[in-house]
């Protein structure tokens, strides 16, 4: 398992670095979903992780993926 984070709201330092390792790596897979069960939906198109904006639940922007592999 591996947790990715980043204090950042910017699609290019989150989500498409996540995509982007998705891609080149064949073994693994984005398990966000497991650990964010109960939070707000996230629209299917946003990508692999999770973005919480700057404002949103009185909390600055913060992305988190959490990724393991395939068995």
């Amino acid at each position: 398992t591996m947790l990715y984070t980043s204090c950042s709201v910017l699609r290019a330092e989150d989500e498409g670095v996540v995509a982007d390792f998705l891609r080149r790596t064949q073994d693994a897979l984005d398990r966000t979903s497991e650990g964010t069960r109960g939070w707000p939906a996230r629209p299917t198109s946003a990508g692999p992780g999770y973005l919480v904006q700057s404002g949103e639940a009185d909390m600055d922007g913060f992305y988190y993926a959490c990724l393991g592999k395939a068995s």
